[in-house]
C-alpha cells in the first residue's frame, strides 16, 4: 500500500483526474508556463496543499517553490546547484543511486530503538563527514526513509538542521512519502520489531521546525516533495522544492 507505486488508490485518482481535467482544462495550459518556477496557479495550489498539511512554520507562499518533471529531476537540478563535480552528500543507508558525479556518502544509523537516540543519530552523521574522502556540501535527508520507512523523530530532525549549520553545508529534505504514515500497527508493529521498527510514528515535516530559534539559515535548508508516492502518480511527473 506504501510501496513505490500505490496502485490501490488508482481508480479513485483516475476518477478525480479524468474529472478536473475535463473542468479546468484550458488552451492557455498547452503553452508554456509564465514563470520559470512553474505557473501561478499551480505554485498556488502546491503552497496551499503544503500549508495544509505540513504545519509549516512560516506560511508557505507562491514566490518560495520551483517545480520541476519530477522529484529526480528538481534533486538534480538543486544538487547541480550546491555541489561541484567529486563533493559529497550524506545519506542514509541503504540508498538508490542514479548519477555519479556526485559522490554519495553512506550514513550508517542503528535504527533498533534501544541504539537509536537522537544522538546517535547525529553522530552516525557526524562519524561519516569525518571519514568521507570528498568535500561534503550537504545532508540529503529522507524522511520518511527509502527503502525503511524508518520516521525521524522532530528532535533528530532540529538536530541535523543545527549540525548542518555548523558544519556549512546544505540540508536537503525529501519528503515525497509524507503522508504515507502509518500508526497504531499493534500485532503487526509486534512482529516487526527490529531494524525495521521506526523511531517515531508521527510525521515531521523540516517545514515545520523553528529554524530562526534554532540558530539554522533558511537559505541551506530545501524541502522536495512530489506527487508520486502519496498520490500514486509516479507516471506524472511533477514535483516541487
Amino acid at each position: 500500500m506504501a510501496t513505490a507505486e500505490n496502485w490501490l488508490i488508482r481508480p479513485e485518482i483516475l476518477s478525480l483526474l479524468k474529472t478536473n481535467l475535463l473542468k479546468s482544462l484550458h488552451e492557455e495550459h498547452l503553452s508554456y508556463a509564465s514563470g520559470l518556477g512553474g505557473t501561478p496557479t499551480l505554485l498556488e495550489a502546491i503552497s496551499a496543499f503544503l500549508n495544509s498539511f505540513f504545519s509549516p512554520k512560516i506560511t508557505v507562499c507562491p514566490e518560495h517553490i520551483v517545480t520541476g518533471a519530477g522529484c529526480s529531476a528538481v534533486l538534480d537540478t538543486l544538487i547541480h546547484d550546491i555541489c561541484d563535480e567529486g563533493d559529497g552528500l550524506l545519506v542514509a543507508a541503504p540508498m538508490w543511486v542514479l548519477r555519479n558525479s556526485v559522490q554519495l556518502i553512506p550514513v550508517y544509523i542503528h535504527f533498533e530503538k534501544k541504539l537509536c537516540s537522537t544522538a546517535a543519530i547525529i553522530e552516525s552523521y557526524r562519524t561519516a563527514a569525518r571519514e568521507a574522502s570528498c568535500n561534503v556540501r550537504g545532508i540529503l535527508f529522507c524522511n520518511p526513509h527509502n527503502p525503511y520507512g524508518h520516521i525521524y523523530p522532530a528532535e533528530a530532525i532540529d538536530g541535523l538542521l543545527q549540525y548542518s549549520q555548523e558544519a556549512n553545508i546544505h540540508f536537503v529534505s525529501d519528503e515525497i512519502y509524507a503522508l504515507s504514515v502509518f500508526d497504531g500497527l499493534g500485532e503487526l508493529s509486534e512482529r516487526c520489531k527490529g531494524a525495521f521498527d521506526s523511531p517515531a510514528t508521527e510525521f515531521v515535516s523540516v517545514l515545520s521546525r523553528d529554524l530562526d530559534a534554532l540558530g539554522v539559515e533558511r537559505s541551506r535548508v530545501h524541502v522536495l516533495y512530489s506527487i508520486s508516492k502519496d498520490f500514486g502518480c509516479s507516471g506524472i511527473r511533477l514535483s516541487s522544492q
